[in-house]
């Protein structure tokens, strides 16, 4: 078993981010998700070495339960007490996050593999960018971007920001020049903010509504999304091709059903934010997207809580989920006829949230009825 002793860099209250993890593990002890050029950083540290960097404030100490399989690529994804409380104040929370988090004294943090951790910076960024732009207020602004320099301070969104939002606009961009523009001229670094304040546009803003299909194994129900994306002019965007490209890298890449059910909820449970955004970025370049802005997403299929509440977090106010009801024993007809193991399928954990996510459906398709009236209808009512 291996235990989690203290998040390096110590770090804040008030930040969003992401640190890396001592752990101990088989009475060794290491440290994960340090960058190339700081390995150097973890190598032979002892246990008294990390009771010194928490004495001397350079870590912070936990004694948690680690995940069973942690590798180099793992870090921790800080949330500072302060800071949560200040983004809630500003209506914007955080992202739905992984299962396990852990709390402490001055936040909490969750564990995963780096690359999966940076999108909740990005995505929070993003969000309050756009939050940003639409403050109408200089206090409103400066809340924003005060926030956002805990989160990405050299980011061009949080940079903007902070230079157009300044009681001492002159000052601030002169301090900007110095740190980060210093291969552009002042004028050009002027230009480039302003640029970003003007020309910004979030790409989830482009979509328009995100019909999120929601049914069990061996019903209809891709089928009935891929009738749905026809009339409503898109393509059909699905989880399974994600899982796929994620696992081996192509969407098309053979994997049987046990496989994707495991993957897919080991994924869910460490990475449901990367894991649909995923999905809603393969969207923006299909054939039927090109072009084409505000335009509708079909999603097949969603499985838990947590996917759907990334969606409505990402895109809030035009998620319509559609519940596709098919009765029980003709599923488990369809499983045997398939040569599959019902009981073992229809137990598996990515089928039991489908129930009562079904009941947060905005409309629902019968499937053992005639399709195309039904999905006229949620045409006619949703996608308009």
């Amino acid at each position: 078993m291996s235990r989690i002793l203290a998040l390096l860099d110590r770090p804040q209250r008030q930040s969003l981010g992401i640190v890396p993890l001592v752990i101990s593990q088989d009475e060794k002890i290491q440290v994960l998700g340090l960058a190339p050029a700081s390995a150097h950083r973890g190598r032979n540290l002892s246990a008294e070495d990390v009771e010194h960097l928490i004495r001397a404030h350079h870590a912070m100490r936990s004694d948690a339960t680690a995940p069973d399989i942690l590798t180099q690529r793992h870090a921790a994804l800080w949330m500072g007490a302060e800071f949560t409380e200040n983004s809630k104040k500003l209506g914007l929370p955080l992202p739905p996050l992984p299962r396990s988090v852990f709390q402490t004294e001055e936040g909490a943090f969750a564990i995963g593999e780096a690359s999966d951790l940076y999108p909740y910076l990005d995505a929070w960024t993003d969000a309050a960018f756009t939050s940003f732009l639409m403050q109408r207020t200089g206090d409103g602004k400066r809340a924003f971007a005060d926030l956002m320099r805990w989160v990405l301070p050299s980011d061009p969104r949080t940079l903007a920001a902070a230079w157009h939002s300044a009681p001492d606009s002159s000052r601030e961009l002169a301090i900007q020049h110095h740190i980060f523009g210093a291969q552009h001229s002042a004028a050009q670094w002027k230009a480039l903010l302003q640029k970003t304040i003007t020309n910004y546009r979030s790409p989830l803003n482009e979509i328009g509504k995100v019909f999120a299909f929601i049914g069990g194994s061996a019903s209809p129900r891709e089928k009935i999304a891929d009738r749905f994306a026809g009339l409503v002019n898109s393509d059909t965007t699905s989880f399974t091709k994600a899982i796929k490209r994620r696992v081996s890298g192509a969407a098309d890449a053979p994997l049987d059903k046990k496989q994707l059910m495991e993957q897919g909820q080991h994924i869910v449970e460490e990475a449901p934010l990367t894991m649909t955004m995923d999905v809603l970025q393969s969207a923006f370049g299909s054939p039927a997207a090109l072009g084409s802005p505000h335009r509708s997403i079909v999603i097949d299929s969603v499985r838990h809580q947590e996917i759907l509440d990334v969606i409505w977090w990402l895109v809030p106010h035009r998620v319509i989920p559609v519940s596709v009801f098919y009765p029980p024993e003709k599923r488990r007809a369809d499983l045997i006829r398939r040569g599959d193991n019902p009981e073992e399928v229809l137990s598996h954990p990515t089928e039991k949230q489908i129930e009562d996510l079904s009941q947060r459906a905005a409309f629902r398709v019968d499937a053992t009825k005639e399709w195309d009236p039904q999905l006229l209808q949620l045409k006619e009512v949703y996608a308009a």
